[in-house]
């Protein structure tokens, strides 16, 4: 209960503002009161999700795992004394990755669908989807088509019996659009905005020639199904090879040449057969290319054979000419030894003046250079003097080391000095080893010169004949060397190729990941199809409500307009009038009989405020309904009452509580009409009534009149209680007239109809003096059944217009008590 005072009235204007909290129970009442839109939603989205699952084709994951093996497993045939060592006549240094780039080329997916029946897809249609018949039994024909001429591809081509004609069958094709494939020519000529329409019989096992297509249907042992429709659909290898290519995975193991190839497609029959293809067809192709190196090993070594044959041949006729003259048992062994001596020689000084030049060129640019990370060391420093090779090295990384810190520390830090420090006590050792090493090979080259002086002088003693029969003798068996090392190797190559096997090899053949599809995930989908049933009303209520301006709480009351609300006047449907028994037992009764209650602790002992007027801001917010209610009940409690008709631009007073409105308010304040012939008796007890009497033609000036004060004041001594029922505050000025003559005001403030921006109008009126002592009363509040705003179907108040309207007044009667106001 309330206990009126200054500090009771003023407190919610005062009261510190606290922590606003989300209240979830009253977000659950307030989804709750709309049960209705779940009930919708929910059973809409499962029919999307069970109609996205049955039109959603099957998909699943097939995958296999092979092994590629990238290391070298090419024999080596190529090293011996006549050929640099590390040269190889063919070798296969394969990268994982390059392999991997291989295997989902576009040229390999074409090598194996050229290897399979891919080309053409059979579907029966069923009632959500189409599925595709990969190689079933009891398909009931089979299509070959000549892909020599123009073919449709991509496009449904249904296939039904003909029913007039025995061994022939309806071709029917629709396409708003369509493609066609010219295999010959590898193009594919597109015609997307063309119509392309075809319904004609045709025969089974004759072929179709069309300009658009080519093919023959042939039956098989199978019948047709009743109520089956049957489909085929042709695809070009180009197509397929690059649909392919982008749905082939390929994940490397870690630490491993093992590759998993997946693969996921709505027919896994299909799919399992592809990999299994692709596997093989790249095993074959590496085994290929390796029979194919060493063939050509063969052939090239066939034909060097063949060239140092010849050659051999033409020596050895060389040395029978010029050994029959002095025979070849006179050539001195001294003068032979010489020759290759001397050829031996020269080989090894052009070595060591080029190393000579090769380490000079090094250790001037050491000397001289700014930038140690660009220094070359000869490629054969790394065999010849490791010791250079590595302090080269660890030169050029430090200098790329120090590069790096410089890019976020200053040449002074001690970070780059001790770099700095590391690379010059390196490039000294550098330099003494290259000079060393340079030294020493300047010797060798001494030596080398020497020897090469003396096995020229003993050719030079030498007669010419023997000279001439020498060269000829050691070309001989160069030749013969050359001629027994490739005849060797020859052996070699042959026993190679027949050894070939393949480098990679299938560890697990295709099959299913899981026994499952992969997709669509069915409980998934239905789980989320239930979720969003349920989130997306439940999102639209309180979105709505965000964007509501309309009062629905007491809270909003308290704390937009800081205004005390003494009674929450609940809805009621129950079909009863102001005048029915049943309504003083009905919760509506008890509402304002809380309401009563209050207003007595608001009023002093001396009952000094007697006055009561009630409003509200718009009309339509039930300010009459809640006027002849509450001084219903007063009445009842034995309170002398009487009610007075103050808004005189649209009277209902009257009409809510069935009395004659042509003598009253307005009678007595426009003319000498005394006051007892304004007043009548109602049908309830101690209630008196004060009609609003005739329309005036200027109501703000006629409520302004002195004789509104001397009303209020006689009426303060016949009755206990008097109430007046105002026009609304918020649409005219007579309002703030009337509050000069009540002791205190209720603002009537209905649920889910009244504005925010009305409430904090009502406050700002109340701070700035306009209005005095106003307390609030929440109209129409539904506690039950969710349904917010009894008022709804009321005509009164559908527009903000107020003044006279003959309409208006007809609309407006016989308002009951069930009905809010009707």
């Amino acid at each position: 209960m309330y206990n009126y005072n200054d500090q009771y009235y003023y407190g919610n204007n005062n009261a510190p503002q606290q922590e606003e909290k989300i209240d979830v129970l009253a977000i659950v009442n307030k989804l709750m009161a709309k049960w209705y839109y779940f009930a919708i939603c929910v059973p809409i989205f499962l029919a999307v999700g069970v109609y996205v699952v049955k039109t959603s084709p099957s998909i699943f994951a097939v995958s296999a795992t092979m092994l590629v093996n990238t290391e070298n497993t090419t024999p080596n045939i190529g090293a011996n004394q006549y050929m640099p060592s590390g040269i190889q006549l063919y070798t296969s240094q394969d990268n994982i990755v390059n392999e991997i780039g291989r295997i989902r080329s576009v040229e390999m997916m074409k090598k194996v669908l050229d290897s399979l029946d891919f080309d053409v897809s059979y579907f029966e249609e069923g009632s959500f989807l189409a599925k595709e018949k990969y190689k079933d039994p009891k398909f009931p024909f089979k299509v070959n088509v000549d892909f020599s001429h123009l073919q449709l591809i991509n496009t449904a081509m249904y296939v039904t019996p003909d029913e007039e004609k025995k061994d022939y069958y309806r071709l029917k094709i629709e396409a708003d659009g369509y493609k066609l494939t010219d295999e010959k020519e590898g193009i594919i000529i597109d015609r997307k905005d063309i119509e392309f329409k075809i319904d004609t019989s045709l025969a089974f096992g004759q072929p179709v020639s069309h300009p658009n297509f080519k093919f023959t249907i042939d039956l098989t042992e199978q019948l047709f199904e009743e109520d089956v429709e049957y489909m085929f659909m042709v695809h070009s290898n180009k197509q397929l090879a690059e649909g392919y290519k982008e749905k082939i995975g390929i994940e490397k193991q870690p630490e491993s040449s093992i590759l998993i190839l997946s693969t996921e497609g709505a027919t896994p029959a299909k799919d399992i057969i592809f990999l299994n293809s692709l596997c093989d067809t790249y095993i074959n192709s590496k085994l290929d290319e390796k029979n194919s190196y060493a063939q050509s090993t063969i052939d090239f070594i066939e034909d060097q054979i063949s060239n140092v044959r010849s050659e051999l041949d033409s020596v050895e006729q060389q040395l029978g000419q010029k050994g029959s003259a002095i025979g070849t048992d006179n050539i001195d062994d001294l003068v032979k030894e010489a020759r290759i001596k001397k050829s031996e020689l020269d080989r090894e000084i052009r070595l060591l003046s080029a190393q000579i030049n090769d380490y000079t060129r090094v250790k001037t640019e050491v000397e001289s250079a700014t930038d140690y990370s660009q220094i070359v060391t000869p490629a054969a420093s790394a065999s010849s003097n490791p010791t250079i090779y590595e302090l080269a090295t660890q030169i050029r990384d430090l200098a790329t080391q120090r590069k790096a810190e410089l890019e976020t520390k200053s040449a002074s830090s001690t970070e780059i000095k001790k770099l700095d420090s590391r690379i010059a006590s390196l490039r000294i050792t550098l330099i003494k080893q290259l000079e060393s090493h340079i030294g020493g090979l300047t010797v060798q080259l001494e030596v080398s010169r020497a020897e090469l002086g003396r096995a020229s002088a003993i050719l030079r003693s030498a007669p010419q004949d023997k000279l001439d029969i020498g060269k000829i003798l050691i070309r001989k068996e160069l030749k013969d060397n050359l001629f027994d090392y490739l005849m060797h190797k020859l052996a070699e190559a042959k026993i190679a190729k027949k050894a070939n096997r393949p480098d990679s090899r299938i560890l697990d053949e295709a099959r299913l990941r899981d026994n499952k599809p992969k997709s669509p995930k069915k409980m998934v989908i239905l789980a989320t199809s239930m979720i969003l049933g349920l989130v997306f009303p439940a999102v639209f209520i309180l979105i709505g409500d965000i964007f509501d301006n309309k009062v629905k709480s007491e809270e909003q009351i308290v704390n937009h307009g800081k205004l005390t609300v003494l009674a929450n006047i609940i809805h009621q449907e129950q079909k009863t009038t102001l005048f029915d028994p049943e309504f003083l037992i009905s919760p509506m009764a008890e509402a304002f009989r809380y309401l009563k209650v209050n207003l007595e602790n608001l009023m002093p002992a001396d009952g000094g405020r007697k006055v009561i007027g009630i409003t509200s801001m718009v009309q339509g917010e039930g300010k009459t309904f809640t006027s002849t209610h509450l001084a219903a009940i007063l009445a009842l409690s034995g309170k002398r009452t009487v009610i007075i008709g103050a808004d005189i631009r649209r009277p209902q007073l009257f009409k809510r509580l069935e009395v004659d409105n042509t003598i009253g308010l307005t009678n007595y304040l426009l003319t000498h009409t005394p006051i007892e012939d304004i007043i009548q008796e109602s049908r309830i007890k101690n209630l008196d009534i004060i009609p609003s009497g005739m329309l005036p033609p200027n109501p703000s000036e006629s409520l302004q009149s002195p004789k509104l004060v001397e009303l209020v004041q006689e009426l303060r001594n016949r009755y206990d209680i008097v109430i007046v029922d105002t026009p609304p505050m918020g649409l005219v000025s007579d309002f703030l007239v009337i509050s000069k003559v009540t002791d205190l005001n209720l603002l009537v403030i209905r649920n889910n109809y009244s504005k925010l921006e009305f409430v904090k109008e009502a406050a700002k009126m109340v701070e700035e003096g306009s209005v005095g002592k106003l307390f609030a009363v929440f109209n129409d509040v539904d506690y039950g059944s969710g349904r917010i705003g009894g008022y709804a179907s009321s005509k009164y108040g559908k527009k903000y217009s107020y003044g006279y309207s003959k309409s208006n007044d007809e609309s407006s009667g016989g308002r009951k008590l069930w009905n809010k106001g009707k």
